[in-house]
């Protein structure tokens, strides 16, 4: 892969700078086997030195804190009772003493080199976010399969960067905010919790469902900040097998997406918000099922109804919970 000339002097740079402490946050709930997985896979990093923070989320038993208590005892295990993804996240940021924190997935694997490459990736002090390739595990399943195509997490094998130029160039229509990476796959300074706030708790998994990562994003830029992808820092993520569990994850998705949408509008009043709701996502979805009429065996309908259902609670979460308390007190 050839690289641009600025892409190399952010890596150049750092060749006589002293390199940050680094901090790598894993939000789990219910899923030891996974979580084993995914630490053992971070105990091969070609770095070091760098603290690990277990977030065990509302959990219903005691198993993770058992197989860290047995298997990996020098990580430093939170129990968070309250459920939710970016309550967990929120106290992985508390805790984590890192300089940069990583934030990855219990059913992620990482890259031996995947920590070094993230502390090596912050030399432009305005960044404040760095994402990275994740690509599928394995495609056993249809469903897999399915998901890598129409829903995968791939951003490309281009580094792009997402400033205050990106910002306001979509800002009239909605900034696509989730194109910055995946939650997967994803790392902040911590001083930017301080900067714009921490997530916001009303979001993703265990409340609307998703979007808390891209919402955060939104924030970054929104405040005059940088976010940046660099796809050779890259993780595997394991696909959900099942037509039935990708059916509720893409429900999810699209329950999260509005409601993000939304709260971004709450707490910017940008217009272009309401049109991406009011406008481009209706035409969106006429366009749909116009081919799902034309074109009726196509794969690309299989989940089209549970997408809409899934944008209509979006909204109606959003009513519900629009005077919510957003962060840590």
């Amino acid at each position: 892969m050839r690289f641009s000339s600025n892409y190399k002097k952010v890596f150049q740079s750092l060749i006589s700078t002293e390199l940050p402490s680094i901090s790598v946050v894993i939000c789990t709930r219910n899923r030891t086997s996974a979580l084993k997985e995914c630490l053992s896979r971070l105990f091969l990093s070609t770095e070091q030195n760098f603290e690990i923070v277990v977030v065990d989320n509302a959990p219903s038993d005691n198993g993770t804190a058992e197989l860290i208590k047995k298997e990996f005892p020098s990580v430093n295990y939170v129990l968070e009772p309250r459920k939710g993804l970016d309550i967990a996240r929120n106290t992985g940021a508390m805790t984590a003493t890192g300089e940069i924190l990583a934030y990855t997935d219990d059913d992620v694997i990482v890259t031996p080199e995947w920590v070094s490459q993230i502390r090596r990736s912050f030399a432009d002090p305005q960044t404040m976010s760095v994402t990275g390739l994740v690509i599928p595990y394995q495609l056993q399943t249809e469903a897999q399969c399915f998901f890598e195509r129409f829903w995968g997490f791939n951003k490309g094998h281009q580094p792009l960067v997402f400033d205050k130029d990106y910002f306001e160039k979509h800002l009239s229509v909605g900034v696509p905010a989730w194109d910055v990476g995946a939650g997967a796959n994803m790392a902040f300074r911590k001083t930017v919790f301080e900067k714009v706030g921490y997530f916001d708790e009303r979001l993703d998994v265990g409340a609307s469902g998703c979007s808390g990562d891209s919402e955060y994003w939104y924030r970054i830029m929104a405040e005059g900040y940088t976010c940046r992808y660099f796809p050779h820092i890259y993780v595997y993520h394991q696909h959900r097998e099942s037509w039935e569990d990708l059916k509720k994850q893409i429900y999810a998705y699209m329950r999260g997406n509005v409601s993000s949408v939304l709260v971004q509008y709450q707490k910017y009043g940008h217009k272009g918000e309401l049109y991406r709701l009011s406008r481009s996502l209706p035409i969106y979805y006429l366009k749909r099922i116009k081919y799902a009429i034309l074109h009726p065996k196509s794969k690309h309908n299989k989940f089209i109804f549970e997408e809409i259902k899934g944008c209509f609670s979006g909204w109606r979460f959003y009513l519900k919970h629009k005077n919510s308390h957003c962060y840590p007190l």
